[in-house]
């Protein structure tokens, strides 16, 4: 489809069956890259750990491209201006991620004693990526993967579902979504608040690079978790109340803070910005 068709197509894409299309389309590439790498990987006679995070990223790739051929010039630049440029917005988004991540270690504490045969399944999926070379980790985790998903699940699908159901409908679906490809269930649940705040703050700002900031440095807490703690361990670890009460405490806390920088920062800007803009 060529992008000038979208002139005579002002329905703008992707609409909320378009965007579960999107997620079967990367899960359909994926398991097609993956199973065409063992096979090929196999016959040279070559275990590579890292197979399934480079099909990953490939697939996320040529998805992006695809993707890209279906929306506007506009919306396309609109995905990869660099703003907001003040300090501001990466603080309040900075405590925000602070406070989540001490209540999802919370929850994750008790999720994990459940769902033990979904953290074995956690543990093998990511293990030879967390265990491996840590720039190698560092570059995955921090970097690529997160820039990928907030370009797919946040610039266009997001920014899609806006255009096409109005903004309530866009973040919770779009988290919803971006829960679901996560697949295994201890992440699909904090996945799902992750991606309302993600998507909270991309709808305040329509700032990839904001969100991708939110998202690196959510993954860059999980990369140092891993190497600090022995995650074999933590099912059968039992947090004393009081850390309990002081994780939930002050998480709740930084989450405020965070949340209450990021909205008083975005309405002074509403507040100054020129009446002709």
């Amino acid at each position: 489809m060529n992008r000038l068709d979208n002139v005579s197509n002002p329905k703008p894409y992707p609409d909320a069956w378009q965007s579960i299309i999107i997620i079967i389309f990367i899960l359909a590439v994926q398991l097609f890259l993956s199973l065409t790498a063992e096979m090929f990987l196999s016959f040279l006679g070559i275990d590579f750990i890292l197979t399934d995070f480079l099909v990953s990223v490939l697939g996320n790739f040529i998805v992006i491209w695809l993707l890209l051929q279906k929306i506007s010039l506009r919306r396309t630049a609109g995905l990869f201006q660099l703003k907001p440029s003040r300090g501001t917005p990466y603080l309040g988004t900075l405590l925000l991620f602070a406070g989540f991540l001490m209540l999802q270690a919370l929850v994750n504490t008790h999720l994990w004693s459940f769902f033990q045969q979904s953290f074995a399944d956690y543990l093998e999926v990511f293990s030879p990526l967390m265990e491996h070379n840590i720039f190698i980790s560092f570059l995955f985790m921090v970097i690529i993967f997160p820039l990928l998903e907030e370009i797919i699940y946040r610039g266009i699908i997001l920014e899609g579902l806006l255009l096409n159901h109005g903004r309530r409908f866009a973040l919770v679906f779009s988290a919803l979504i971006f829960a679901l490809i996560h697949m295994i269930i201890i992440q699909v649940i904090p996945a799902f608040f992750s991606g309302l705040l993600l998507g909270w703050l991309y709808l305040k700002y329509r700032s990839l690079l904001l969100v991708f900031f939110a998202h690196a440095v959510n993954n860059f807490a999980s990369l140092i978790s891993y190497q600090l703690v022995d995650f074999a361990e933590i099912p059968e670890m039992e947090i004393v109340l009081q850390h309990q009460l002081l994780l939930f405490a002050g998480g709740i806390i930084l989450l405020l803070l965070g949340y209450r920088i990021c909205r008083v920062d975005f309405f002074q800007q509403e507040n100054n910005r020129p009446d002709t803009y």
